[in-house]
């Protein structure tokens, strides 16, 4: 698992440790690839946004899913809001 601050965490082995700083500068295009293959493998509909609440948020996890290449705006809507609506029964 990766979050945006560029930390790594090994879920079976419980280890921590950081991304080299070198890599950072090609981290958002690292998550847009990451993006892409997500939607291959698993489907549009079966992908959402998540947050780290209450922690402050930020737009960045927004702006990576608006420039990922080759996203319809039905399918950037339906990862920035729709799916969740629809889990959760909201009317959107």
């Amino acid at each position: 698992m990766c979050d945006l601050s560029g930390t790594m965490q090994q879920d079976s082995e419980e280890e921590t440790y950081r991304i080299p700083e070198t890599d950072l500068f090609r981290f958002p295009d690292i998550l847009r690839e990451a993006l892409r293959h997500l939607i291959a493998v698993a489907g549009v509909s079966q992908i959402m946004l998540g947050t780290d609440f209450p922690y402050p948020w930020t737009t960045t996890s927004v702006d990576h899913v608006l420039s990922t290449p080759g996203l319809t705006d039905v399918e950037r809507i339906a990862i920035l809001g729709g799916n969740a609506a629809k889990l959760f029964g909201i009317a959107s």
